[in-house]
């Protein structure tokens, strides 16, 4: 079988890196386990589903990422035009999406 010899080069490339140190090349190697696990989406329908929906779903949310980004970024300008003398956080355009995503996510880390 293919992926028996497959698994048997990628131990081999394993040891073989673990035994010789200092060889990113080798340890590089080792990342070809992930393919190992292509194995499953071709024996199980239901993975294959689920990650179909899950690839599916990557456009959509980069569009509502995207919305999302376009609005903060108006409010940010207006905070600016509106706030940019009196207050500290509003200085400037990268600070004010800094604060509004702060107000967004109701995150305070970074104002101490």
């Amino acid at each position: 079988n293919g992926w028996n010899i497959f698994d048997f080069i990628v131990v081999c490339f394993s040891i073989l890196a673990l035994a010789v140190s200092g060889q990113p090349f080798l340890t590089n190697l080792r990342l070809l386990r992930v393919f190992r696990a292509v194995r499953l989406f071709r024996k199980l329908s239901s993975l294959r589903i689920l990650f179909n929906a899950l690839l599916g779903s990557i456009i959509p949310v980069l569009n509502s990422v995207f919305i999302y980004l376009i609005v903060t970024a108006m409010y940010a300008i207006v905070a600016v035009e509106m706030y940019g003398n009196d207050s500290e956080y509003f200085l400037d355009f990268t600070q004010a999406m800094f604060t509004m995503y702060q107000v967004a996510t109701g995150a305070s880390w970074a104002s101490g």
